[in-house]
């Protein structure tokens, strides 16, 4: 458990580590909202306890981006903050309720001094107060720990009617809770609320909406080579966590501040596979690898703050789950440190079946 609240913690510190350097950023913002939704099974299995709609509350600080640096006219004057939500679960009785902080990043889509649309991408850290027990509370077949990751994502529209710098908000909300197969049950919960807030801009000038201008680079190549341990289990019944190490190798092709694109290629030791193959089919140690090569696409959302996003095969892999094929997933965040290490937190996920969470550090050179 100590494992996943640390590398839930880091992915929130990432999240929000734009809002952290030390250059100065001139607005300031605090957000209060309210919430009224309902819970979408992530699997029809759990149909038969969701029940009430939920109501949700929440605080949010955010700074919004003035154009000192490249990355905000690239994202259109982005705004980059944290949240602390409490929401209930559709059930209290089985789900209870959550609180949880996120670190989020604001993208305006439309701007005018009166009027924003924009939608929001974030992750943190949640605690669900209940989670599925054997003895006391067996109808909660979606989560297995207490805490769990957060994953958020809204489309929003903020109105400044006034003069002075007061906004009514309203707009779709998506927040998405799992602990990516730490423990098991693991089907996740996925809540779909409306959501209507004020937020207060502090600043000691009044805010104008900058001149956008493309900031040009020339295109890069990197070679990252990192190294990745994560946990998982194969079955609530089981109630044994594998340690996973995997080593990533990727070549990477940046053409602006925003966006690269790239392959790679892993080497994967999970020891989970020994009681997936089954004891009376299992041959050796050699069968606990798996060789995969993968195309990525990653996003800057800054300069150090990067979103990745990996799809590829097997070339060798000894269990197949009865499909030919079998294609990975790999989504996750990184965050660099400096000219040449790198940290990342990294999802592994079979189509939409999440396989183990991973931390990883490594190193980053320019070609």
């Amino acid at each position: 458990m100590k494992i996943i609240v640390k590398i839930s913690a880091l992915l929130l510190l990432f999240c929000i580590s734009a809002a952290l350097n030390a250059q100065k950023y001139y607005f300031h913002q605090i957000e209060s909202g309210a919430s009224y939704g309902f819970t979408v099974p992530h699997r029809k299995s759990l149909n038969y306890i969701i029940q009430n709609r939920f109501a949700a509350g929440s605080i949010a600080y955010s700074l919004k981006t003035d154009g000192s640096e490249p990355w905000h006219h690239e994202w259109r004057f982005p705004e980059v903050g944290v949240v602390y939500m409490m929401t209930g679960l559709s059930n209290i009785n089985v789900f209870g309720f959550a609180q949880s902080v996120y670190g989020f990043f604001g993208v305006p889509v439309y701007e005018t001094d009166k009027v924003m649309l924009k939608y929001r991408i974030g992750t943190g850290v949640a605690y669900l107060s209940d989670k599925f027990e054997s003895r006391t509370n067996y109808y909660n077949i979606a989560i297995g720990t207490h805490i769990n990751v957060h994953y958020h994502f809204s489309f929003v529209c903020d109105l400044k009617p006034w003069d002075f710098p007061l906004y009514l908000s309203t707009g779709i909300h998506f927040n998405h809770f799992s602990n990516a197969a730490f423990k098991k049950p693991n089907l996740g919960l996925n809540l779909i609320s409306f959501n209507t807030s004020i937020k207060y801009m502090i600043s000691e000038f009044e805010y104008s909406l900058p001149k956008k201008i493309l900031p040009f680079m020339n295109s890069e190549y990197y070679m990252t080579i990192y190294y990745g341990v994560g946990s998982r289990q194969n079955s609530t019944y089981e109630n044994i966590n594998y340690i996973v190490h995997s080593l990533v190798a990727d070549l990477s092709y940046k053409i602006n501040y925003k966006r690269s694109f790239g392959i790679g290629t892993n080497l994967l030791f999970d020891p989970s596979l020994k009681t997936a193959i089954g004891i009376e089919n299992y041959k050796g140690t050699h069968e606990l690898f798996r060789l995969g090569f993968h195309l990525s696409s990653d996003i800057f959302l800054t300069e150090n703050l990067v979103c990745i996003f990996q799809i590829g095969s097997y070339a060798y892999n000894k269990f197949k789950d009865n499909k030919k094929v079998l294609i990975y997933n790999r989504i996750g965040i990184r965050y660099i440190i400096n000219d040449y290490f790198v940290a990342n937190f990294m999802i592994r996920s079979h189509t939409s079946v999440a396989d183990f969470a991973e931390l990883g550090f490594g190193y980053r050179i320019k070609i």
